[in-house]
């Protein structure tokens, strides 16, 4: 049976104008490796705008709303869906019940090895590093 795949994309403002990381080369870099696995691609949830610090986010509501078309969440990386650990955590949990994969394009790990879960679960806290980092400068910033 072939695999169904959702594609889900998000940028922030800030992230826009980082080369490499616009929705239509997140899309671009998902489409092709979702071939390349010959893996259906069944939707693609697009939230422009959006923070991932949060899970508030319409089209990643309508994702989790809408799990039964798709088996596995394909992402170019782990911090395009969370920068926040315990959301990724929660993420991670409610798809190992669902019996769903998650797939980060550029960080691949086996969640079967326990290497390949720390090696998940350390670029889910490095995004959330990163994160946490920029709001510190920018705090800075406007302390200053």
């Amino acid at each position: 049976m072939t695999e169904r795949v959702a594609l889900y994309t998000r940028v922030s403002m800030e992230d826009q104008a980082k080369e490499g990381f616009s929705l239509k080369a997140q899309e671009n870099k998902l489409r092709d490796y979702a071939r390349a696995q010959e893996w259906q691609v069944v939707a693609a949830y697009v939230d422009e705008d959006f923070s991932g610090s949060s899970t508030k986010r319409p089209a990643y509501q309508r994702m989790m709303a809408e799990r039964d078309l798709w088996d596995r969440v394909l992402v170019t990386r782990i911090d395009r869906v969370h920068q926040d650990y315990g959301s990724f955590l929660e993420l991670v949990n409610d798809l190992d019940r669902w019996g769903k994969q998650l797939t980060s394009v550029e960080e691949p790990f086996d969640r079967k090895t326990a290497m390949g879960r720390f090696t998940r679960d350390l670029a889910a806290r490095i995004a959330q590093l990163e994160r946490e980092q920029k709001e510190e400068r920018a705090t800075e910033g406007v302390n200053r």
